[in-house]
């Protein structure tokens, strides 16, 4: 996967960060199985199975969209201009941030150069995870050209969908239902019961 998005944290030097993700989640938070028994689905009926199966993708794709964050372990890169002036943090624009794969930049001679991991910290102990210099570490100096600085990035609950919270399952339960129940587009983005089930999952909440 490739789709790219914008970031914009104004008054922050990362106006216009654009990420996008790179490797999908290997499996799904949820079964048809499960999606079955919420829809009340015997489950010897397999006509609707592939059906399901898109369904919970686009669920759970939408839900991780709404709290910006991924569900199953999913990997990211994440392009800004340059580092941060005054040695401010990188905001990354994805939560729950399990691990920094690498920060890349381009020096001044215009060579792609990997920053050493000893050089800087991942701090994901809030919603929106962030990376700060080590101590007495100063960022490295890049090129004037845009997408400078290549963050590369894994964000998810763990590896597979036993590690994802319950109420999370539930909620893109409930977005398959509606989904399914309902297969004309309408105003609502989400049901009510699913946003409230995700709210303390969002980086940004409202």
């Amino acid at each position: 996967m490739s789709d790219y998005y914008t970031a914009y944290n104004h008054g922050n030097y990362s106006d216009g960060q654009r990420y996008g993700k790179t490797v999908d989640a290997a499996s799904e938070p949820v079964t048809a199985a499960e999606a079955k028994s919420q829809l009340i689905i015997d489950s010897g009926f397999t006509a609707d199975d592939a059906l399901l199966d898109s369904y919970i993708k686009a669920a759970r794709l939408t839900a991780e969209r709404y709290c910006s964050i991924s569900f199953v372990e999913s990997t990211y890169v994440e392009r800004v201009d340059y580092f941060p002036m005054n040695g401010e943090l990188i905001k990354l624009s994805v939560g729950q941030v399990s691990e920094v794969v690498s920060i890349t930049y381009i020096d001044t001679d215009g060579n792609s150069q990997t920053w050493d991991a000893a050089n800087y910290k991942l701090d994901n102990t809030g919603r929106q995870a962030r990376v700060a210099r080590a101590y007495n570490v100063s960022y490295p100096t890049t090129r004037d050209e845009i997408n400078a600085v290549t963050i590369t990035y894994k964000s998810g609950f763990g590896s597979s969908a036993s590690d994802v919270p319950q109420d999370i399952k539930q909620a893109i339960l409930l977005i398959v239902a509606e989904m399914y129940q309902n297969r004309e587009d309408r105003v609502k983005q989400l049901p009510t019961a699913s946003q409230y089930l995700l709210q303390g999952y969002m980086v940004n909440p409202l």
